[in-house]
């Protein structure tokens, strides 16, 4: 779980990552904590957007996937 973490953050932060010391001095705990959540997010969205559009692609038929938004709650259904 702890090794996945890391490796969601470093791909999230990139090279910034080297200079995270001197951001949170500058900025603060709180902007700097939600700007790397808030892009989080949005990594999140992207990535379920483009597995959703490569699922409809012609010829992609031994790949579907539907997403259902329920309660808050993404709900991942593949033939």
């Amino acid at each position: 779980m702890l090794g996945s973490i890391s490796i969601a953050v470093n791909s999230l932060t990139g090279p910034a990552m080297l200079n995270l010391c001197s951001i949170f001095q500058r900025a603060g705990l709180i902007p700097t904590v939600f700007t790397i959540a808030f892009i989080c997010v949005l990594s999140t969205f992207c990535s379920l957007h483009m597995a959703n559009v490569i699922s409809k692609v012609p010829g992609n038929k031994h790949f579907h996937l539907e997403i259902e938004y329920s309660e808050g709650m993404c709900t991942y259904l593949s033939d």
